[in-house]
């Protein structure tokens, strides 16, 4: 090739690049963006929150690199003006990546959130600031529920459900939300009482144990069915200390009888929170065949 045919052929390649550039200038803001999210060592979400109020905003929210003990990663916030975090309350609509959610209204009523499978995203708000922030969990498709049943034999004979809260977690130490602040997978056991149903196909004996934490010091967890009995199990440690407040453990062990159908087994709680009736929160319950 001649040094005039290899000039020509740079020029060409040079003018088809800035051509290409020119057609696609509405896209190279993003390009941008993602190339310095990426050098940088973070990826970009992108958000599109709107609401029936008329709100309509694009965000890109940078992930941090920082992760917790738990594995779940924060991802960057970004401060809301008084009406856009006045029109996304009212029936304000979330898409992250792609992927819509509604916004709800969350326990204490001082936030609202969207729940994915893999991410929570929060808006809520401090005095006069109102942010949104977006959690991330790494290991959340990867664990399980709360309820375990640890026989396949008696697991195929046997459904277990309650009327507890969603399953929630795990939060990180620095959580928007101060409530639920370092508290691991678990579901909330509401007052004045929780139903635990087992829905059997035969007549057999279980083992039955439950792992909770309380928000009370004194809280007596009783349970009412077809026990034939029930100890207390003896915690070694007393208290926790979890994100900046005391939980105190506790644990129950009772068998029980079950017959084909549904057996309900009903569990009062003696104290929970004032405002929403929150009592224990169960980190486990575990089904087991009862050994005579």
């Amino acid at each position: 090739m001649t040094d005039g045919l290899r000039w020509t052929v740079i020029v060409l390649m040079c003018a088809l690049l800035i051509g290409y550039g020119f057609l696609n200038r509405g896209k190279m803001a993003a390009l941008l963006e993602n190339y310095a999210a990426t050098t940088a060592g973070r990826s970009a979400l992108d958000v599109r929150i709107s609401s029936a109020a008329g709100l309509n905003k694009h965000i890109r929210l940078p992930e941090s690199d920082v992760f917790d003990m738990r594995g779940s990663r924060r991802v960057s916030f970004l401060t809301l003006a008084d009406a856009e975090y006045q029109q996304l309350a009212q029936q304000g609509d979330i898409s992250v990546n792609g992927k819509k959610a509604a916004f709800k209204l969350g326990v204490d009523g001082s936030f609202y959130v969207a729940e994915y499978l893999d991410r929570l995203v929060v808006v809520t708000r401090e005095g006069d600031t109102k942010t949104l922030a977006a959690l991330l969990w790494k290991n959340r498709i990867a664990t399980r529920d709360i309820i375990h049943c640890m026989d396949e034999k008696l697991c195929s004979n046997l459904k277990v459900i309650a009327s507890w809260g969603r399953l929630e977690g795990p939060y990180a130490d620095s959580d928007i939300v101060q409530e639920r602040r370092a508290l691991p997978r678990g579901r909330w056991g509401v007052a004045p009482q929780t139903i635990l149903r087992i829905q059997s196909k035969v007549s057999t004996q279980l083992l039955i144990q439950t792992e909770m934490l309380s928000l009370a010091p004194d809280n007596k967890v009783t349970y009412q069915g077809s026990l034939l009995d029930g100890r207390h199990i003896a915690m070694r440690q007393k208290t926790l200390m979890m994100g900046g407040k005391i939980l105190f453990p506790l644990a129950d062990q009772f068998k029980v009888a079950v017959k084909p159908g549904n057996n309900d087994i009903i569990i009062r709680y003696s104290k929970a929170d004032a405002i929403d009736q929150r009592a224990v929160y169960y980190l486990a319950l575990t089904v087991r065949p009862a050994v005579n």
